[in-house]
């Protein structure tokens, strides 16, 4: 019991120090760069937060406090790497960020397929959202900057309907300087050593 305690701490402190948690902008604070969008999974158990990878590879947990959002990123590109608990399973998804502007990147909603899978949509909702944000975020103009796949759609026009899969939470843990690996699923890479004051355990992050 105390081992699996203690891999779930390590999970957790490595989870923190690997990625970046971004929330909404404050109505009163500026920023560089900004992105708009609107993340409705309601309906599902999907959790409302989006994990994306800048093109240097810090990864970053978006978690928007209202569906509607506007939230400050460095300038660049982005990968989208999860909706919630689920990842995309044939495409990738790119974003930009750019300096002095604030670009709408789309409206992801959970939906169904009528065989029963799960997609997610990304629709083109721009006016109705700067609509919405506009009481609170007064003076930005949002542009458009939707989220883009690598592959060429069916049906031009149509909103993006991303296929996604449940990604296993395995259990990660440290096998020495150098090492890391998952449960069941060990592996080798260049790895720093990391030591958690607060937990009082060490981990591994690149």
């Amino acid at each position: 019991m105390r081992v699996l305690k203690l891999m779930t701490w390590v999970t957790l402190a490595a989870a923190m120090a690997c990625t970046t948690t971004v929330r909404d902008l404050p109505p009163d604070r500026e920023a560089d760069a900004r992105i708009a969008g609107t993340l409705d999974f309601s309906g599902s158990r999907l959790s409302p937060v989006l994990r994306i990878r800048s093109a240097a590879g810090q990864e970053y947990v978006l978690r928007p406090e209202r569906k509607t959002f506007v939230m400050a990123l460095p300038a660049g590109r982005y990968e989208l790497l999860n909706f919630g608990n689920y990842k995309p399973t044939e495409d990738r998804l790119s974003f930009d960020a750019q300096s002095d502007k604030t670009l709408y990147i789309g409206s992801f909603v959970a939906a169904r397929t009528a065989d029963g899978d799960l997609r997610i949509a990304i629709r083109d909702e721009r006016n109705d959202v700067a609509a919405r944000l506009e009481r609170r975020y007064p003076e930005l103009n949002i542009e458009s900057g939707l989220t883009q796949s690598s592959l060429q759609p069916l049906t031009p026009g149509q909103p993006l309907a991303v296929a996604v899969e449940r990604i296993e939470q395995p259990t990660t843990v440290g096998f020495g300087v150098g090492y890391h690996g998952y449960h069941r699923r060990p592996y080798r890479g260049r790895y720093r050593s990391y030591y958690h004051r607060r937990y009082g355990v060490r981990y591994y992050c690149p």
